[in-house]
């Protein structure tokens, strides 16, 4: 299948197994954003198999949040991103990546140029050296197990 686009733009696939409702082969892939969950206390964003993880998170702990999930990072779905600064509630940005470069640069340098005032947390990866460890140690290692997840959440809602 051929996208049309008059600006050329980047498609992120993250390691890991998605959830077949997210798989991009199973549907028309478009640069929009999805949102998965609403609530009332804070916006994340994430993208790749995190998404599922979050949404796992938030349903079994009752929180109350908006989860987008940022399919794409370039081009970035500037309309759905004006969505979640409008509701003026902060935002949390995931990523199992180093930032510097990522999805929350994109969404800083939109925050400052258009003058939105929310709130933005980012929660990345360190960029320094992680050990030779299986999938679930780095998980915890970095602070992206669920434990770890939960709480960071938690502690952005307040």
């Amino acid at each position: 299948m051929g996208l049309k686009a008059d600006t050329p733009f980047v498609l992120r696939f993250p390691k890991g197994n998605i959830n077949e409702e997210y798989k991009y082969e199973k549907r028309l892939v478009t640069v929009n954003w999805d949102q998965v969950l609403s609530g009332d206390d804070l916006n994340i964003v994430a993208y790749g198999p995190l998404v599922e993880r979050i949404k796992n998170i938030c349903e079994s702990e009752n929180l109350g949040v908006n989860l987008f999930n940022a399919k794409f990072i370039r081009p970035i779905d500037y309309t759905m991103l004006t969505k979640i600064f409008n509701n003026e509630q902060p935002i949390l940005v995931f990523e199992e990546a180093i930032s510097t470069g990522g999805l929350y640069s994109e969404i800083l340098k939109f925050k400052e140029k258009m003058g939105y005032e929310s709130i933005l947390i980012e929660r990345s990866i360190y960029d320094g050296n992680i050990p030779h460890l299986t999938e679930e140690e780095i998980k915890k290692y970095t602070s992206f197990d669920d434990i770890s997840l939960s709480l960071f959440i938690k502690n952005a809602i307040g």
